[in-house]
């Protein structure tokens, strides 16, 4: 609902404005002094709107985070002690605080910010109909190719987010391990050389 208010609203603001620059250009005061508050009213009520959409926005997503992280934490738990044994623990780790970052940002707010921009797009084809057709055929054909061109790079973008995922299990393996020997590093003064792990294990999950 929120979603949709705050669509509408953003999209109406761009005809509001237009209103409050021809009013101006028109030097006619009253009406601009009108259209000017009313405009004061709308953008401090789409600010509220906004807000309260943003909140319960990132309650939705720290619901279903939270959710996620139980399954698959209790998942991995119910596992055999055979089968846990095959995975690093290192990896657990991964899926249960990289994977899930990963998840939260290609997915969910992504989802969301889909369903938003959904309602942004109706909310101007309804608006732009009714001032150029011209312009509505471009909007749609922009629209078609927005849709197209990631379809066509989904694989190749999946391979890469599998690279990601891959890189920061191994990067928190490494880590792990660096720091399940500080007594040793500390003992035996070989800072430098597990420095120089970390810094190479840092730039590959970087890059």
């Amino acid at each position: 609902f929120f979603s949709i208010c705050f669509a509408a609203g953003s999209v109406l603001s761009a005809k509001i404005l237009q209103d409050v620059i021809d009013t101006a250009l028109n030097e006619d005061i009253d009406a601009f002094k009108k259209t000017l508050l009313f405009a004061v009213i709308f953008m401090i009520g789409i600010g509220i709107i906004s807000y309260i959409y943003g909140y319960i926005n990132k309650k939705l997503t720290n619901f279903l985070i939270r959710d996620y992280r139980q399954s698959v934490y209790s998942g991995i738990m119910r596992r055999s002690y055979a089968d846990y044994e095959k995975v690093n623990s290192a990896e657990y780790l991964s899926h249960l605080t990289n994977d899930m970052k990963l998840v939260e940002e290609n997915y969910i707010e992504a989802f969301l910010a889909i369903l938003q921009y959904a309602f942004v797009f109706l909310a101007t084809l309804v608006m732009l109909v009714s001032l150029s057709i011209p312009v509505t055929l471009v909007l749609i054909l922009s629209v078609l190719l927005m849709f197209i061109l990631p379809g066509l790079l989904g694989k190749r973008l999946q391979d890469k987010q599998d690279q990601v995922s891959s890189s920061l299990r191994n990067f928190t393996g490494q880590v792990k391990d660096i720091f399940s020997g500080f007594e040793v590093i500390k003992t035996f003064l070989v800072f430098d050389h597990y420095q120089t792990i970390f810094n190479r294990a840092n730039s590959e999950t970087t890059k």
